[in-house]
């Protein structure tokens, strides 16, 4: 008889069940064979001193209340390899599985057929049964909800992704056009909210997830996570630029040769820029490429504070070839 996906044994022998393990018991729930499945009409039998043969019984899957009506135990779990039972609610439940007599019913299997009916019904009783019972109970009650909450969360990871996608247009188009972000006040019912807001508004008119996000961020205020934010507004530029940057080394890394210009000004500020531009020449076609690799700002441009700048920066980005 080939042997059940749902042995117990299996699960037995594993030194952690994970959650998809759990879901997999739940999914198959006890392995209860009848003796009708078995070639000759009956479980496997032992042979004792007394040479008297015992067996386990499917009867014991069921006990008799006293009105003689009959409760399944959804929790005896029979195993073919092993000839043992087992109980998958404190296998999957249990708190107290050190003791000898819980090892018998989780770990080692119980197979001592002539005191089968007593030691069921005083292991069905213990208290650490009755907890893990109650806690497979309610998992069990609550597993068709497992899915909805499933599909909530990849729809909303979805919706999240789009949002994203529609920001970083947003900071690549700002960036190319040097616009500034920021505005003297960011409430939404604000008139300078600043230009990231501002276009993030306009593109929410021809975009439903966009649109959702603003009106739940303006409804829940604090308590909803906000993708427009300044924080928020900062890791998505540093995040483009560490792309950026990571597409120029590749760039760089595929040629031989390099060159590097160094550059200094003032900002709005008064505050020294040094900007670094690396130049190279593409190998197949010869076109000529410049490309932004940092600026720094530093109140000291002499010669050596510009070289050890330089080494600075090329720690942060590992630059391969000759420069």
């Amino acid at each position: 008889m080939d042997i059940m996906k749902n042995d117990p044994a299996v699960f037995a022998n594993m030194s952690f069940l994970s959650p998809e393990i759990k879901d997999y018991i739940f999914k198959f729930g006890p392995c209860q064979p009848l003796q009708n499945d078995f070639p000759n009409k009956i479980f496997p039998f032992e042979i004792n001193k007394e040479k008297i043969k015992r067996s386990f019984n499917d009867k014991h899957y069921y006990r008799i209340l006293p009105d003689k009506s009959k409760c399944h135990r959804d929790w005896l779990s029979y195993s073919l390899s092993k000839n043992k039972i087992f109980c998958i609610h404190c296998m999957l439940f249990g708190t107290n599985l050190h003791s000898n007599l819980e090892k018998s019913w989780t770990k080692e299997g119980f197979n001592k057929w002539k005191n089968c009916s007593f030691a069921i019904q005083r292991h069905e009783l213990t208290s650490d049964h009755v907890t893990s019972s109650l806690k497979f109970k309610l998992r069990q009650k609550n597993l068709p909800i497992l899915p909805s909450i499933e599909s909530n969360r990849k729809t909303q990871i979805a919706m999240n992704r789009n949002v994203l996608l529609e920001l970083i247009d947003i900071v690549i188009y700002m960036g190319r056009h040097n616009l500034a972000f920021r505005g003297h006040c960011e409430d939404w019912s604000s008139n300078s909210r600043g230009n990231f807001k501002d276009l993030v508004i306009l593109m929410s008119k021809n975009s439903g997830p966009l649109a959702e996000h603003i009106n739940r961020i303006q409804q829940n205020g604090k308590h909803e996570t906000s993708f427009v934010s300044w924080q928020r507004q900062n890791q998505l530029i540093e995040a483009i630029a560490e792309d950026i940057s990571f597409q120029v080394r590749s760039f760089i890394k595929a040629v031989k040769m390099f060159s590097i210009s160094i550059d200094t000004t003032f900002d709005e500020s008064r505050k020294e820029q040094i900007s670094f531009i690396i130049r190279y020449a593409d190998e197949v076609t010869g076109e000529i490429h410049e490309r932004l690799l940092a600026v720094k700002e530093s109140p000291v441009t002499s010669g050596k504070n510009l070289y050890d700048i330089f080494l600075e920066l090329r720690k942060m980005n590992p630059i391969n070839g000759r420069g």
